[in-house]
């Protein structure tokens, strides 16, 4: 079973509840980072998918399956990085 993943909201109360961790202030800035990454590739995706139907006129399997993948990201729902 796989947990949902963490909403921005949450991230900050970690990030409250932990203000002189170090350790913690380097996880959630790879987490930012990770989240950054994970909206260009959503963003992308848009494009490569908005081109491929238009110059193909069909849908491309891995192109399909990227976007089911990044559907489970609240990055992609939230805009917010």
């Amino acid at each position: 079973m796989t947990r949902p993943p963490l909403q921005l909201s949450q991230l900050r109360e970690i990030q409250d509840r932990n203000l002189r961790n170090a350790d913690v202030k380097a996880l959630l800035w790879e987490i930012r980072r990770l989240r950054n990454v994970v909206w260009q590739v959503s963003e992308n995706h848009k494009i490569i998918r908005r081109e491929w139907s238009h110059e193909v006129g069909s849908r491309f399997v891995a192109i399909e399956q990227t976007h089911m993948l990044l559907q489970d990201e609240d990055v992609i729902h939230t805009n917010s990085i």
